[in-house]
């Protein structure tokens, strides 16, 4: 973060601009749970939208998305069946979907707008506003050899899906954030070597594999999220089912059954509210509400 503060070349949200996106957002959460209640399919708010949501009574202050968590069966159901009944202006992207991965998780996609974060200027996807749906995967927790294999195999194609990102933008300005220090720069060129070896295959061909390795119906009483965060551990079901209702800024949301549970498994003390100068600080090469 500290390479994004030094850099001309970036934009830090303003105030205003993190209340409007804010709004956007929530108004883009109604509009995909309402396609989700007329269908019975569950989703409900993930992370730091859970964290928010308990901590805040809403978003974290300094935050600007909204994630979201959907089983395996709904947030494929949501994707290739009902995804057309949300404005058309929307757009959900997926692997393994008609219209491809932008990401290794579904991405609901605002086309009215647009937000290009660094390394993305040169980019050919679609950069609106977004929000990110991550399916969760049954588990066995007692197939204890199988999981570690599974997770070391599903960690290895997310460090090859982010270099060939990388390597495939070819982002003068991320290049020049990355050159701050020895560390970074190894890191970049790093990712560049293994970008160029497996570019044989393409980003979203890459991402489509992922998609299709972790995928898992199986009603095993546990499930987790390896999608993004390499969450391997399993968490009973009934931690997130059923969902409930909570307040969440000026609308209501839904939330999994016990939160606490995995704010806990997530942050740790999840009631210490960080000091400013630890606060995460969101950097954009630009933001436009309307095209």
């Amino acid at each position: 973060m500290q390479m994004c503060h030094q850099s001309d070349e970036l934009h830090e949200l303003t105030e205003e601009e993190r209340i409007r996106l804010q709004a956007h957002l929530r108004k883009m959460y109604k509009d995909v749970e309402a396609v989700c209640l007329r269908h019975g399919l569950t989703v409900m708010l993930a992370d730091g939208s859970v964290l928010g949501a308990i901590r805040h009574g809403g978003f974290i202050p300094w935050d600007d998305d909204i994630d979201l968590n959907m089983p395996r069966r709904d947030y494929e159901e949501f994707i290739n069946t009902y995804a057309s009944e949300l404005p058309d202006h929307y757009k959900v992207f997926a692997p393994n979907s008609m219209n491809g991965p932008i990401a290794n998780f579904a991405k609901v996609v605002d086309l009215n707008t647009e937000i290009i974060g660094p390394g993305e200027e040169n980019s050919s996807v679609c950069h609106g506003i977004s929000l990110d749906i991550f399916p969760l995967e049954g588990i066995a927790p007692n197939r204890k050899l199988y999981n570690k294999y599974k997770k070391f195999c599903s960690m290895a194609l997310i460090y090859i899906i982010g270099s060939v990102t990388q390597y495939s933008a070819h982002s003068k300005l991320y290049k020049r954030l990355m050159s701050g220090s020895l560390a970074a720069r190894f890191n970049y060129w790093f990712r560049e070597l293994i970008g160029l070896f497996f570019s044989f295959r393409s980003r979203e061909e890459w991402q489509n594999m992922f998609d299709s390795f972790v995928r898992n119906t199986d009603n095993t009483g546990f499930v987790h999220r390896p999608s993004d965060l390499y969450k391997w551990e399993p968490i009973p079901i009934d931690v997130y089912l059923p969902v409930k209702q909570i307040t969440f800024d000026d609308i209501t949301a839904y939330i999994p059954n016990n939160p606490e549970y995995l704010l806990e498994y997530d942050y740790g003390d999840w009631r210490y509210i960080p000091k400013p100068e630890e606060r995460w600080a969101h950097f954009l090469v630009s933001i436009k509400f309307s095209k």
